[in-house]
C-alpha cells in the first residue's frame, strides 16, 4: 500500500511480525536489507517507524506477535533482484502467453512495483495488458494475458466456470503413489507459525487410489508417455454444474517417474484455490523440492525473511525455489472459439 504523509510525499508501507524477542533496530536491518543500519536508524529518528501504531526508538525491544510499520519513500524502496527472462508462447492481437521464469511476480505487490512479469511486458511490447490467472513468484511457466478487458472477461468467465485444462510438474521428496486424486477444504493450517500457510483438511474428503478412476490411453497431452486421466473432463463438468464451498479444492495427481529419492508428477488441479497443489501435496506428506513454505522445514521461511537467501537454505530445502512449473494450458479463444494448447517445457533448473 501506499500512502501520503509530510506533505507530498509519496511512502510505501511494509508491515511485518515479529517473530521473536529482539531490538527494532536489529529486526528491521535484518529483515528490510535494502537500507544500511544507519540509514535505518535515521528512518526510526524520523518517525517513520512504528511498533503496533507507535513511534518508538531504534533500542525498543519487541516480541513475538509486535507488529511493525515501515514507511518508505517511494523513490528509495529498492526492490529485490528478479529474473526478468521470458520467452512468447503465443501472441495475437488479442492474447499474449508468455513462459515466466522461476523468480518473478506477475503483478505488483508488496515490495515489487517495477520489478514485475506485467510491468516488463508492458514495456517491451507497447500494450495494456490484463492478466488472466495467477502464478506464485518461484512458480515458472505459463502465463496468460488479455490485451482488452472484452478478452479478459471472457477467459476470466473460462476460469471461473472450470472450463480451463491446467497442467503442472512438480517434484516432490519421497515415492509418490501412481495416481490419486486429493480432494477437501484448504484452510489456514492452525499447526504453522506461517500466517499464509494453508493445508488441504480432507475430512469427509478421503483421497482416491487409481483404482476408482478410468484411464484412456488415447487420450494423451502431448508426446510424452502417459495419459491424461479420463475423469479430469468428467470431474470437471460435473463441478459446473454444482455449487461447492469457495476452499474447496480437487487435484489429480499421477506419478511421472521416481529417481534418487524424487518423484516427478504431473498435477491437474480442478478447482483454482491458494497454494492448492503444494499445500494438497505437503498435507499428503510429500513436501516440494525448494518450497520454503511447503518444503522440508518451515523453519527456513520464518528465517529467510528476517535474512534473505542462503546457501544452507538450499541445502535444506533440495533447490533454489519452488520446483513447480506452469506446464500445459488449453481453452477457448474468446474471440475465435479456437481449441488453444499452450505448452511450456520444463526449464533447465528443473532438471533433476
Amino acid at each position: 500500500m501506499s500512502a501520503k504523509i509530510d506533505g507530498q510525499i509519496e511512502f510505501i508501507e511494509h508491515k511485518t511480525i515479529c517473530k521473536h524477542k529482539t531490538t527494532v533496530i536489529k529486526y528491521i536491518s535484518q529483515r528490510f536489507t535494502y537500507y544500511s543500519e544507519d540509514e535505518w536508524i535515521n528512518q526510526i529518528n524520523l518517525g517513520r517507524v512504528s511498533v503496533n501504531g507507535r513511534k518508538i526508538h531504534m533500542d525498543k525491544e519487541i516480541f513475538p506477535n509486535d507488529e511493525l510499520l515501515c514507511l518508505l519513500e517511494k523513490i528509495d524502496a529498492k526492490e529485490p533482484p528478479i529474473d526478468p527472462n521470458y520467452s512468447i508462447l503465443y501472441d495475437d492481437q488479442y492474447l499474449l502467453v508468455v513462459n515466466k521464469s522461476g523468480d518473478i511476480p506477475i503483478h505488483p505487490a508488496g515490495r515489487y512495483r517495477k520489478n514485475t512479469l506485467l510491468t516488463i511486458l508492458e514495456a517491451d511490447i507497447s500494450c495494456k495488458l490484463y492478466p488472466c490467472h495467477r502464478l506464485d513468484r518461484e512458480t515458472s511457466g505459463i502465463c496468460l494475458f488479455a490485451k482488452n478487458p472484452e478478452a479478459g472477461q471472457k477467459l476470466a468467465k473460462q476460469f471461473q466456470d472450470r472450463k480451463i485444462e491446467k497442467e503442472y510438474r512438480v517434484f516432490v521428496y519421497g515415492e509418490f503413489p501412481e495416481q490419486i486424486v486429493l480432494e477437501g477444504l484448504i484452510e489456514t493450517d492452525p499447526n504453522s507459525l506461517i500466517r499464509k500457510k494453508k493445508f488441504l483438511n480432507q475430512v469427509n474428503f478421503p483421497s482416491q487410489s487409481k483404482q476408482d478412476l478410468d484411464f484412456d490411453s488415447s487420450q494423451s497431452s502431448d508426446s510424452t508417455n502417459y495419459s491424461n486421466p479420463l475423469d479430469y473432463r468428467k470431474i470437471s463438468a460435473e463441478l459446473q454444474n454444482k455449487k461447492i464451498d469457495k476452499s474447496y479444492a480437487i487435484t489429480i495427481f499421477q506419478r511421472l517417474s521416481f529417481r534418487e529419492g524424487i518423484s516427478q508428477i504431473a498435477a491437474f488441479p480442478l478447482t483454482g484455490r491458494i497454494h492448492q497443489i503444494r499445500a494438497s501435496l505437503h498435507s499428503f506428506g510429500f513436501p516440494i523440492l525448494g518450497d520454503k513454505i511447503y518444503g522440508r522445514d518451515e523453519k527456513v521461511f520464518l528465517q529467510f525473511i528476517e535474512t534473505g537467501w542462503t546457501k544452507e537454505f538450499q541445502e535444506i530445502l533440495g533447490h533454489s525455489r519452488q520446483a513447480l512449473h506452469a506446464y500445459r494450458l488449453e481453452f477457448l479463444h474468446p474471440v475465435s472459439g479456437e481449441k488453444m494448447k499452450i505448452i511450456s517445457a520444463l526449464p533447465a533448473d528443473l532438471n533433476f
